[in-house]
């Protein structure tokens, strides 16, 4: 049985954070655990910081509870098209990559609009050139206990899964 999960029903939360959107970047540590010297990596000050403006934004739009269901996430980032890009250059096609755009982003819902960011089952996220202001646009969509899913995007089906 394949149920279909239309973009066009309206999301559970929509959100748009403004300013650049920016990629997860970690620093190393090293510690000591049973006596071995350990390397971790932590979050840098500065997506820490963004972490906690993102999640700003995020709490004028959370619902009463967080979610604990299965999620579909479409997520679409805009940044500006430098200036020595060629004209006929419609998309982004250089650093960063959206897996590290949108790690942040999570890790800044988690706890306000979802119990664990392990509850976004799909993803869709894409990025893209604006003339206008740099932001974010979050939709969360609820997603059937069904594993069988199709994901019709403006009136297209996009995948199957």
């Amino acid at each position: 049985m394949n149920i279909t999960v239309d973009i066009s029903d309206p999301p559970l939360i929509q959100c748009v954070i403004t300013g650049s959107p920016r990629p997860e970047s970690k620093r190393n540590i090293w510690y000591y655990r049973n006596g071995t010297r350990v390397m971790g990596r932590v979050d840098t000050d500065e997506i820490k910081d963004y972490k906690s403006y993102c999640r700003a934004c995020m709490v004028q739009a959370r619902p009463p509870a967080p979610l604990d269901c299965p999620l579909l996430l479409h997520v679409v980032f805009y940044s500006l098209k430098p200036t020595g890009a060629p004209k006929k250059q419609s998309w982004p096609l250089k650093r960063p990559d959206t897996d590290n755009l949108i790690k942040p982003v999570k890790d800044a819902a988690m706890g306000c609009w979802w119990v664990d960011d392990a509850r976004v089952c799909v993803e869709i996220v894409e990025k893209r050139f604006t003339a206008e202001a740099e932001r974010i646009e979050l939709a969360v969509y609820s997603l059937p206990e069904e594993p069988q899913v199709s994901v019709r995007v403006g009136g297209q089906e996009a995948m199957e899964l």
